[in-house]
């Protein structure tokens, strides 16, 4: 039988909808990716603003296609970039930040405060301080402690500090264990189960410096159908008509998270988040009818909107046999993508340059860290790789930065945007000299003493 070719093999479909392969060699937005990396340096993360400003459209059209009275909010802990909220902002959607750094990242690209949503399952006095004085939209109570100082942050400067409680409904969804949020033994929401979540809506009513204008549910990432929204939506909408009925606070919003999910691989199943968005506005608009509320309603996805828009281009280092496999080393890893080793992800990365005839062969592509377990990809089918020949991988836009690291002393990435034909540094590679920036140079007392 006749082997596939590196060609017929090329997964298009997980790459920027500007990339192309003229003559077998990867362009994104018409820019040779070898040319990439020649100026700029490997590894590198390139960015497609057309594929960003596409995720975010059909999701915006399937929800308000569904229930018009609705919005989008980018998760930022999927990326947080300055280049990219103005990018969004520009495209008309909101933001949920979960640190003071996010805050600073999207006020830097031009984000009205007003339309930021602060969550995280802890938050302390300082920062929840901070983020009422400088006018954020709301702050998504987590547990009933944070509601005093809440309340006491507003009163300081004399405002009242709009919120919504974050409610655990008790849903099983999620790809991977490590991302499922709303599972009864989840650190994150308030239980409606327990009675705490009816607590924090007490409270909030007798503070005079906070308003309860909504709720807020996350279920997890990678969540393939509708039906575990339905669940959340149905429970979530029961508690907010008993607190109607016991405490006069009807909701003005609800926010139902995102997880909508994203192909990493051919083998995953295809998704579709305009009419993943569709479906969800679509229950949510007969559970509200049969409730009998009619509350704004808001997503909030994140890896559905960047991840298929960035590609990580690597360049080999060496190849060798290790335990009868091919072994392939590369200048990135586990410091600028620790998904593999958090979660098992798994990649499908292809050579930069095709070479007509060769046929592919099955390798391990390992990073250059001093950890075993640093494997970018493990059992893949690519081109043979020769050292200094570039290798992408698709589908590296959501959660790799984000979780980037300078271990083993590694400077992180550049970062670049290709917009419309052109390539813009949007972030310089770090050097030694920016990781040793925090660091104080100090005489310890026992150094002094002959």
């Amino acid at each position: 039988m006749r082997r596939p070719s590196q060609q017929a093999a090329r997964p298009t479909e997980l790459f920027p909808i500007s990339a192309d392969w003229p003559d077998g060699a990867l362009r994104l937005s018409g820019i040779p990716a070898a040319e990439l990396a020649d100026r700029f340096g490997t590894p590198l993360y390139v960015y497609d603003t057309d594929t960003i400003e596409q995720a975010a459209s059909d999701i915006r059209t399937g929800l308000g296609a569904g229930y018009p009275d609705s919005s989008v909010a980018y998760a930022s802990k999927a990326l947080s970039a300055p280049w990219l909220y103005r990018l969004l902002h520009r495209a008309g959607l909101h933001f949920d930040v979960v640190s003071g750094g996010e805050v600073a990242s999207a006020t830097a690209g031009g984000v009205p405060t007003e339309n930021i949503a602060y969550h995280g399952n802890y938050k302390s006095a300082t920062e929840i301080a901070e983020a009422v004085g400088i006018g954020i939209g709301r702050i998504v109570i987590d547990h009933v402690d944070e509601i005093p100082a809440v309340s006491t942050a507003a009163q300081r400067v004399g405002v009242v500090q709009d919120v919504w409680l974050r409610l655990n409904p008790t849903v099983f969804a999620g790809g991977h264990p490590k991302i499922r949020t709303a599972l009864v033994s989840s650190k994150f929401g308030l239980s409606i189960s327990t009675g705490v979540a009816e607590e924090a809506v007490i409270a909030c009513t007798q503070s005079r410096n906070v308003r309860l204008v909504g709720y807020h549910f996350h279920l997890g990432s990678q969540i393939a159908d509708a039906s575990p929204f339905a669940s959340a939506v149905q429970t979530t909408l029961d508690f907010a008509s008993r607190m109607v009925e016991r405490h006069h606070v009807e909701p003005r919003e609800i926010t139902v998270g995102g997880g909508f999910p994203v192909r990493y691989s051919p083998a995953d199943p295809a998704s579709d988040s305009k009419a993943l968005a569709h479906q969800i506005a679509s229950l949510f608009q007969a559970a509200a009818t049969a409730h009998e509320l009619r509350p704004h309603l808001r997503v909030e996805p994140g890896r559905a909107i960047v991840a298929r828009a960035g590609v990580a281009l690597y360049r080999v280092g060496s190849t060798k046999r290790a335990g009868g496999r091919t072994v392939i080393a590369v200048d990135g890893g586990i410091g600028d993508n620790p998904r593999p080793a958090l979660y098992g992800a798994r990649y499908r990365p292809v050579a930069v340059h095709e070479r007509p005839g060769e046929r592919p062969i099955r390798v391990d592509i390992v990073g250059r860290y001093c950890e075993e377990g640093d494997v970018l990809a493990r059992g893949v089918s690519i081109g043979p790789l020769r050292s200094g020949d570039l290798v992408a991988f698709p589908v590296s836009g959501a959660y790799q930065l984000s979780m980037a690291s300078n271990y083993n002393g590694v400077p992180r990435p550049a970062v670049v945007v290709v917009d419309r034909g052109q390539a813009i540094l949007v972030r310089r590679r770090e050097t030694p000299a920016d990781m040793l920036n925090c660091e104080i140079p100090v005489t310890l007392p026992s150094e002094s003493v002959a």
